[in-house]
């Protein structure tokens, strides 16, 4: 799992920013089963359309929010959960 998050607690996104780290995390995180970028900012600042479809195609979670984050990545302990470790019997 590759988790990227970016921490811009005293501004917002300076332009194509989000863009710039979805390329980044979708190119040198190719090989990661589950990648997210959390988007971390003190002032509300929505995300794109443009940057929400592109990280849908590029199968990467992206959230504005811790909270979004954890929402979205809940499927993920569901699975851990369900694959853990079995000492054979006998």
């Amino acid at each position: 799992m590759a988790l990227v998050v970016e921490s811009t607690l005293r501004s917002t996104y300076g332009e194509h920013q989000i863009r710039r780290y979805l390329e980044w995390v979708k190119t040198d995180f190719a090989g990661q089963r589950y990648r997210g970028l959390l988007m971390l900012t003190a002032l509300e600042d929505p995300l794109s359309e443009e940057d929400v479809a592109f990280a849908a195609d590029a199968e990467i979670v992206i959230a504005g929010r811790w909270a979004d984050l954890h929402k979205l990545l809940e499927p993920l302990s569901i699975e851990s959960s369900s694959q853990t470790a079995r000492v054979p019997s006998g």
